[in-house]
């Protein structure tokens, strides 16, 4: 059976080891089996949990989807795109700051860019709300 260690999971998924990690620590997948590194079994579900956080899952909504029968919750993008936004009204920037952290950390690279950053560059571009800066 093939294993695979943490440098050849990373580059085969683009996530970063810390987000390995995150992973690990919130219940999603579990520790490489042997000393050889990730099983197979392991592999696929590490692509499941890359699939549900670049649809924009966060890590709690993931540990509920894999965990529970019925899952209902309202997820994706759309909703951290919400979050964001309201956010930015109502937060200090330390807040932000670790925000912005968090779904770095829990996302992959390019999900985290392209499906958070840029939208919110794009919205923050396009305000014309009183106190935006053109």
């Amino acid at each position: 059976m093939p294993h695979y260690s943490t440098d050849t999971v990373c580059g085969i998924t683009g996530i970063l080891p810390a987000t390995l990690k995150n992973w690990r620590r919130a219940g999603l997948i579990s520790s490489p089996l042997s000393e050889k590194g990730y099983s197979s079994g392991q592999l696929t579900r590490i692509f499941s949990v890359l699939e549900m956080t670049d649809s924009g899952d966060t890590l709690a909504e993931v540990y509920q989807r894999l965990h529970s029968a019925s899952y209902a919750v309202r997820s994706g993008w759309e909703c951290r795109q919400e979050e964001l936004t309201q956010q930015l009204h109502d937060v200090s920037d330390d807040r932000l700051q670790r925000r912005l952290r968090q779904v770095g950390n829990d996302h992959s690279s390019e999900a985290f860019v392209n499906d958070y950053l840029r939208p919110l560059n794009l919205w923050l571009r396009a305000d014309v709300s009183s106190g935006a800066t053109a």
